[in-house]
């Protein structure tokens, strides 16, 4: 089968070098000269890949480029995008990558370059897709984890590209490095939650507990989801006393709890909608009338109570499309996926099942309350030490 490939270029003689060059090579090349026409066409016909042209008129290039990336359709979101321009500055291939391009090619092009960068691009969705099946039929950790760091390594390999570059300024260096640092540290953090859930799963008990600030950790994962709010228009709000800033839990395990379950707020969230996240300290009184919801709960099946004494409690709720009633009593279950949003919004369905395995291993207790069309509200109840940040202490 002929893999299709999207060509938007409003210059009608660049178009058609382009589409004989692609039908030559054995691909099915689809024409559109505007950026609005090319995004009715994605949504139709759903290409292999997308030669896009930033210079055009009503809706540019960028924009095409926003909005694929912000699709609620994985399939759709994860195109490759190969931008052509005329644009020969680091200012604006570093918009483009930020956006989410995947190559940046400028014009005039050698065309035996582009036809191999088109290849190298389609190769790479081949083997993500492959790996995107096996993780729909089953269990496959090493496809999740390929899954979740191939855009963070994409960003590495272009921050780094770009700072090689001599032409480029001292204060954009700084800038590439700070990134580079950041998306670094946010793929070591998410592999070792990866390898602290692959021990919890196999039956390790001990999970160790630090001093840490919950306050910072979780300023940084929203920043880390900022700009996905910001394209959707989503309001992120948060809600937290000083006594809950310094805890004692899993620093590893609460990052990735609380990373699964915002990402999950934005990405099913509706335009225009709003994720709130509270953190306080409750008494044991507070959930007494919560014990008959044990369906709904990804509790240890050794703990029936928590031990007396103040508790952590986050909410983390989403004004979205909310989690059918009949989908509740599973949506902890490995793999499973609510009909509410399989066929519309892909995902690996894993996630949840990895944020009740850590919460169970920390003695904690983690609920659901849903409506469907009006959003959802997680909250997690956790046994913690508490205290006022110290300055001077190492956490």
């Amino acid at each position: 089968m002929q893999e299709k490939v999207l060509i938007v270029e409003d210059e009608t003689d660049m178009a058609d070098l382009l589409k004989y060059n692609l039908t030559e090579k054995g691909y099915h090349p689809v024409l559109s000269s505007n950026g609005r026409e090319a995004l009715e066409i994605i949504e139709k016909e759903v290409p292999d890949l997308v030669l896009l042209d930033l210079m055009m008129e009503q809706v540019d290039g960028w924009e095409v480029c926003s909005s694929i990336r912000s699709h609620t359709n994985e399939t759709i979101k994860r195109l490759p995008i190969i931008m052509l321009t005329a644009l020969s500055e680091a200012e604006e291939k570093i918009i483009g990558l930020r956006l989410g391009a995947d190559d940046y090619v400028t014009k005039p092009f050698n065309m035996d370059e582009l036809i191999l960068r088109i290849q190298n691009q389609l190769r790479k969705k081949r083997v993500e897709d492959e790996l995107m099946e096996r993780l729909r039929r089953g269990n496959d950790i090493p496809a999740l984890f390929y899954h979740e760091v191939k855009n963070q390594l994409m960003l590495i390999g272009a921050y780094s590209h770009l700072i090689a570059k001599e032409s480029i300024t001292r204060d954009k260096k700084e800038q590439f490095s700070e990134i580079l640092n950041n998306t670094a540290s946010a793929i070591s953090e998410y592999l070792e939650g990866m390898s602290l859930f692959s021990k919890l799963e196999k039956g390790e008990k001990k999970i160790r507990l630090e001093k840490f600030s919950l306050r910072e950790a979780l300023n940084k994962i929203i920043l880390s989801y900022k700009n996905a709010a910001v394209e959707r228009k989503i309001r992120v709000e948060t809600d937290y006393t000083e006594e809950t800033n310094i805890v004692e839990l899993n620093s590893i395990a609460m990052k990735m709890i609380l990373s699964n379950l915002i990402g999950n707020a934005i990405k099913y969230n509706k335009k225009d909608g709003s994720v709130l996240i509270k953190v306080e300290i409750a008494s044991p009184s507070v959930r007494n009338d919560k014990e008959a919801k044990v369906s709904l709960r990804g509790r240890s099946p050794k703990q029936s109570m928590f031990k007396e004494g103040s508790r952590l409690v986050i909410t983390i709720e989403d004004t979205g499309l909310g989690i059918d009633p009949v989908d509740i009593p599973h949506i902890f279950d490995k793999f499973y996926r609510s009909r509410s949003v399989d066929g519309h919004i892909d995902g690996t369905g894993i996630g949840l099942y990895i944020v009740k395995t850590l919460v169970n291993a920390m003695e904690g207790e983690i609920e659901v309350e849903s409506t469907l069309g009006k959003g959802s509200k997680f909250t997690i109840t956790l046994n913690s030490a508490f205290g006022i940040e110290n300055r001077k202490r190492d956490v």
